[in-house]
Formats: structure tokens, C-alpha cells, sequence
């Protein structure tokens, strides 16, 4: 563990596992970042979030990301 993330907690996944996961095309290898930005593109107006009665579709979450980033 390097000392930037030993503060993270997480378990890793047996290989066997991953590796089922992986050839079922659960897991392709992808950050969390590219997945939201890849579904962003190709459903802007399904939900995203549910958070009590707020809801934002990944438009939205993707406007707002931007505009936190800029």
C-alpha cells in the first residue's frame, strides 16, 4: 500500500472472482470516471441520483461536475 491511500479502506477481490467477473464483461477495466462519462453521452436524461425527493439526470450531473471542475 503506498502512502498515498493507506488511509483508504478496501478489500480486495478474490482473483478467482475477478477474474469471472471480468470474462462476463461486469468489470471492463475502466475507471468510475470514464463509465459516468460514457453514459453521460449516451443517456442524458436517465436518472443518476435519487437523493430524497431530488432527482438529477446524468445531463445534469454532468453540467454540474463541469461546472465544479472549471
Amino acid at each position: 500500500m503506498t502512502q498515498s491511500n493507506r488511509f483508504l479502506p478496501y478489500t480486495r477481490w478474490p482473483d478467482a472472482l475477478a477474474q469471472r467477473y471480468r470474462a462476463k464483461g461486469y468489470w471492463r477495466g475502466e475507471p468510475l470516471t470514464a463509465m459516468l462519462a460514457r453514459q453521460c453521452e449516451l443517456a442524458p436524461e436517465a436518472e443518476a441520483i435519487l437523493c430524497g425527493e431530488r432527482r438529477f439526470s446524468y445531463g445534469e450531473l454532468d453540467a454540474g461536475s463541469s461546472r465544479l471542475a472549471a
